[in-house]
């Protein structure tokens, strides 16, 4: 019973693959038709857009015999060429097919047109992009004679923290060479948005948290230093030494205690600059006091 399960959906997935396949013949066919009709009645920019529709569907040598025929009589020449050769590769073999295509790229091959995208060295940054019509080139493709039908084309170069640049070259349909260079390409200056980094509510808040740190480790060393004068009174043999071991220890745990309230504020706040720091500057006041039995702290905030 396994076995015949196991055959049975084998057989549904192999007529599942034949119905896609068969639907796509026909659609493929019937596109075929229509750039042949397009083709008689001169509509050949509608007809390349059929048989290119076509051979997607079924990639055969012939129909992009066709698709190379229609390009060449809309004046695509450099595209028209690059379909023959592959046309004549797929039907290698196949004789009279194969001879046609390669004759007729043979013929058109003197008639291309060709454009330059010449790169210096001294241009390319990080993260260079170079486009033609839209398409990102190869950088193989740079400084190299590249195929291109006739018309008006756009090159544009783009890179991270530099000025786009772009321009724009007709090209002949038949037998032209154009060049163009990409110039060097200028730092774009820094936006305030570019530059929201390091405003100046983010340098408040470095200050901040370097407060922070330094009243935190001011705390720890206060904490550390009152431990040793109880330490002190502990050990002390008369009653006015140990009260007075007892009063510097007291005093210096107040410390501990105003610095570690300075250090916690002043990173919060710190921390609220850096988040907040696109904004326009605020007012920000920390104010501590310290005395022999209390000591506070304010802080105001204000955007």
């Amino acid at each position: 019973m396994k076995n015949l399960c196991t055959v049975l959906a084998a057989v549904v997935l192999v007529a599942a693959g034949s119905g896609r396949a068969a639907a796509q013949s026909a659609e493929a066919e019937t596109l075929f038709r229509d750039g042949k009709k397009l083709m008689a009645k001169g509509q050949f920019a509608e007809a390349c857009l059929a048989f290119e529709g076509s051979f997607k569907k079924d990639p055969a040598a012939t129909t992009l015999l066709n698709l190379a025929d229609c390009r060449e009589k809309n004046g695509q020449l450099a595209s028209a060429w690059g379909h023959f050769v592959e046309a004549a590769r797929l039907a290698r073999g196949q004789g009279a097919i194969e001879k046609s295509a390669r004759d007729r790229a043979d013929a058109l091959e003197p008639k291309v047109s060709y454009l330059v995208v010449a790169v210096p060295d001294d241009v390319r940054v990080d993260g260079l992009v170079v486009k033609r019509d839209g398409v990102p080139m190869d950088p193989a493709e740079w400084n190299r004679k590249m195929p291109i039908d006739g018309g008006r084309h756009t090159v544009e170069a783009r890179a991270p923290a530099h000025e786009p640049w772009s321009t724009s070259v007709v090209v002949e349909p038949s037998g032209d060479e154009r060049s163009l260079t990409v110039p060097a390409f200028r730092a774009m200056p820094l936006t305030p948005a570019a530059a929201k980094g390091m405003t100046g509510r983010r340098k408040l808040a470095l200050g901040g948290w370097a407060l922070g740190a330094a009243s935190l480790g001011g705390a720890l060393a206060f904490e550390l230093s009152a431990r040793s004068a109880y330490d002190d009174a502990k050990a002390a043999t008369t009653n006015p030494a140990r009260q007075s071991a007892y009063d510097t220890a007291n005093d210096r745990r107040l410390y501990a205690g105003v610095a570690l309230g300075v250090g916690v504020v002043a990173a919060a706040a710190g921390t609220l600059l850096w988040i907040t720091g696109g904004r326009a500057a605020p007012g920000v006041d920390v104010q501590a006091s310290v005395g022999r039995h209390g000591g506070g702290m304010t802080l105001s905030w204000a955007y």
